[in-house]
């Protein structure tokens, strides 16, 4: 637990998610910390606006297929932290996950690519 982080939980933006419904929302760090998994996947799948991304340091030993899991791999994004972590260190976390290289691919830029109606020439 970090208290520094306790207005990225989750519940806190469900008032916005609600009376916006044309927004998209992105939790910035899957919306805090692993004990704030439930809570992520519970918001998730209540409002179709919202998406997180995996800037962050605690993807690992489960943490990512479990969000997966709770809220397909079509509402995640990959998320860097860049300056405070290394993209590589993100980009392990997701090509060493269990995850199917279907999702990976989803995660790693074609979600960002829907979400933002961008093209991107990498492929």
């Amino acid at each position: 637990y970090n208290p520094v982080q306790k207005l990225s939980l989750p519940h806190l933006f469900e008032k916005h998610l609600k009376n916006h419904p044309g927004a998209k929302f992105i939790l910035g760090h899957a919306g805090g910390r692993p004990a704030t998994m439930d809570e992520v996947c519970r918001v998730c799948q209540k409002y179709s606006n919202v998406w997180v991304d995996l800037s962050g340091d605690y993807f690992h030993d489960g943490m990512l297929e479990t969000l997966t899991a709770g809220i397909g791999a079509e509402r995640i994004l990959l998320g860097s932290d860049s300056y405070w972590f290394n993209v590589h260190a993100i980009f392990g976390m997701l090509l060493k996950s269990r995850l199917s290289d279907a999702e990976i691919e989803l995660i790693a830029f074609k979600n960002a690519e829907n979400l933002y109606g961008i093209t991107a020439d990498c492929y």
